[in-house]
C-alpha cells in the first residue's frame, strides 16, 4: 500500500477513553493538559470537547455532561461535535480516571507521528526542487520538528525531601573525592576557587565591551581545560577563520609574540618553543568549528560533538554573531531566545 493511502496514525479508543476520565474527574484534566494540545486530537468531534473541557476548567467550572454540552452549544460547536448523544456516550468510555495519562501519552504518540509524517511529506517534495539549497531545507526541518516538539516537554517537579537527599548525596561525594574543584576549572585560580569551575549544565556568559579581550579570556580557558585537563572541549568561532584562532592558541601557549608568528620573523631559539606548544595542542581533545552558523546549526553540531566525541564543554565566540532565523525579531527577542536555546 503506498505512504499516501494510509490512514494517518490514530488511537480512536484512546481520544474517547481520555475524555471519558476528564468527565468521570476534573483532576485529570490537570494531568492530561500537560500532555494534550486540541489539535493532537485527530477526530474533529473530539478535539471540539476537549476545547470546551479546557474552556470550563479555566473558568473554574467542573465539566460534566450539561455544562459541556451548554459549553458546546454556546460556541457554536455543539453540532459539530456529534451532539449530546455521543459526549453523552463518552462518560462511559472508561471505569475510572485511573489512566488519564497512559491514554493521553498514546494520543500525543500518534499526534506526533502524523507530524513527522506532515513535515517529511511536504519536504520530500521540497527536496526535487533543485532551486533550493539542501542545507536551508535540513534548517528547516529542524525547525519544524523543534516546533512539534517544544511543547511536549512534561512538567515534573520534586519534594523538597528529595531534594535534600541528592543535594546532601552530592556533598557527601564531593567530600569523600576530596577535588579541589567539583566542575571544570578554568584555569584561573581565584575565578575557579569562587565557582569551584564550571559545572554542568550551566549556561555562562563573559559579557564585556568591544575589544576588551573576551576572546583571548575564553580560549585561554577552553586551551587549559583541553591541553592541560585533557577535557573534551568545543571552540565554535563565528568570526575568526581556524587558522586565526590557532595562531593566538599558538602565541598564548609558546609565549611568543603573535605577530611574529604571523610574519614569520622570530629567532631560532624560539622555534623549539613553537613546536612542544603544537606538540601540547596537536594532543589536546580540542575541536574547532569557524563558520556563520544559527542557533540550529549548533544545537545539531554540540549533539553531534557530545555524542561522537564525548565533548564535555562548548565555548562559542560569540552570541552576537549567530545568524538570526527570524529577521523581524527585535535584537533583545534573538538574543533571549538564543539565551534560552542554549
Amino acid at each position: 500500500m503506498a505512504v499516501q493511502d494510509r490512514v494517518p496514525p490514530q488511537n480512536d479508543e484512546a481520544e474517547r477513553a481520555v475524555i471519558g476520565a476528564m468527565l468521570i474527574d476534573p483532576n485529570a484534566i490537570i494531568r492530561v493538559q500537560q500532555y494534550l494540545s486540541p489539535d493532537d486530537f485527530y477526530s474533529s468531534r473530539h478535539k471540539r470537547i476537549y476545547e470546551a473541557l479546557l474552556k470550563l476548567f479555566n473558568k473554574g467550572i467542573n465539566p460534566d455532561l450539561l455544562t459541556i454540552t451548554g459549553e458546546l452549544e454556546k460556541m457554536g460547536t455543539l453540532e459539530m461535535a456529534g451532539g449530546y448523544d455521543t459526549v453523552a456516550s463518552l462518560t462511559h468510555a472508561v471505569p475510572s480516571s485511573a489512566n488519564a495519562e497512559y491514554y493521553a501519552q498514546s494520543v500525543q504518540d500518534c499526534s506526533l507521528r502524523r507530524g513527522i509524517i506532515g513535515i517529511s511529506g511536504d519536504y520530500a517534495s521540497k527536496a526535487y526542487d533543485e532551486t533550493r539549497e539542501a542545507r536551508v531545507l535540513l534548517e528547516e526541518i529542524q525547525q519544524k520538528l523543534i516546533q512539534i516538539s517544544d511543547p511536549r516537554r512534561v512538567f515534573r517537579w520534586k519534594k523538597a525531601e528529595h531534594v535534600v537527599k541528592e543535594t546532601v548525596d552530592y556533598i557527601d561525594t564531593a567530600r569523600k573525592l576530596k577535588a579541589e574543584y567539583t566542575g571544570i576549572p578554568t584555569g584561573f585560580k581565584k575565578l575557579d576557587s569562587l565557582t569551584s569551575g564550571f559545572q554542568n549544565a550551566e549556561l555562562i556568559i563573559i559579557g564585556a565591551r568591544p575589544g576588551m579581550g573576551k576572546t583571548s579570556i575564553a580560549l585561554n580557558m577552553a586551551a587549559d581545560m583541553a591541553i592541560r585537563q585533557k577535557k573534551c572541549t568545543a571552540f565554535f568561532s563565528l568570526e575568526m577563520t581556524d587558522r586565526a584562532l590557532m595562531l593566538r592558541l599558538l602565541s598564548s601557549e609558546s609565549g611568543i609574540d603573535s605577530s611574529k608568528l604571523r610574519k614569520g620573523f622570530f629567532e631560532k631559539s624560539e622555534h623549539d618553543k613553537l613546536f612542544r606548544a603544537g606538540g601540547r595542542i596537536h594532543e589536546a581533545p580540542l575541536f574547532i568549528v569557524d563558520m556563520p552558523m544559527t542557533i540550529l546549526n549548533i544545537q545539531a553540531m554540540a549533539r553531534m560533538l557530545r555524542l561522537q566525541e564525548k565533548v564535555e564543554i562548548v565555548f562559542i565566540d560569540y552570541i552576537g554573531l549567530i545568524t538570526q532565523d527570524n529577521m523581524h525579531l527585535k535584537r533583545y527577542e534573538f538574543f533571549s531566545g538564543v539565551s534560552r536555546s542554549l
